[in-house]
């Protein structure tokens, strides 16, 4: 049951899926707020691992931007899609099924943003790496997690989950070509690190 539970985290499918997502929408309030209070009300928004689309309705009601988002799940891109109908309609929301290293849009972004999926990429490095390609020059991306200490106490995580120290996922943000700050959201429980596309890389 509990890797059960710990694949539905990684990738939310079907009926438990859905109580995942559930779960994780009520468990990230303050981790949502961060992102709400972070991210820029206009401009090219890209979510990386939206789920059922919570936090992306939350952030397009009182913005300009346009939101963009991939999701390694068919059924939340399904859900998310029905979650922001309107806003899809309407092109303020543009979903589809991707990877944090295959990221099917064309356009770059102002801004990148993923809450609570780095503990599941593949390659940590290529993942950081592609985000870089796909910012504009100077752009943001804000990496949301909880501690290690924190994931440590669910039992579950110990299926699938790669946990980070704050120090050790800063440095590799570093040397992927950011430049970094850690943030701290909850203490001992959630944190984010901030990282900015370095101007000096797209000059001569």
């Amino acid at each position: 049951m509990k890797k059960y539970w710990a694949r539905q985290f990684g990738k939310p499918t079907g009926f438990g899926g859905r109580i995942a997502t559930f779960i994780m929408n009520r468990a990230n309030g303050a981790n949502y707020k961060a992102v709400v209070e972070t991210v820029p009300k206009s401009g090219e928004i890209l979510d990386i691992g939206f789920g059922n689309g919570y936090l992306i309705k939350k952030l397009s009601a009182n913005s300009d931007a346009t939101i963009y988002g991939v999701d390694i799940s068919a059924d939340m891109v399904k859900n998310a899609t029905k979650r922001n109908k309107k806003a899809v309609k309407e092109g303020k929301v543009v979903l589809t099924l991707g990877l944090v290293d295959n990221i099917p849009f064309d356009a770059q972004f102002d801004f990148i943003y993923t809450v609570n999926t780095v503990y599941f990429w593949q390659d940590l490095k290529a993942g950081l790496s592609h985000i870089k390609e796909k910012l504009k020059d100077g752009g943001t991306f804000i990496n949301v997690l909880f501690t290690k200490e924190f994931l440590a106490k669910h039992s579950y995580t110990q299926y699938g989950f790669t946990k980070y120290e704050p120090q050790e996922l800063l440095a590799v943000t570093a040397e992927a070509g950011f430049s970094t700050e850690i943030i701290e959201i909850e203490k001992a429980k959630s944190f984010f690190v901030k990282a900015t596309k370095r101007e000096s890389q797209f000059k001569g």
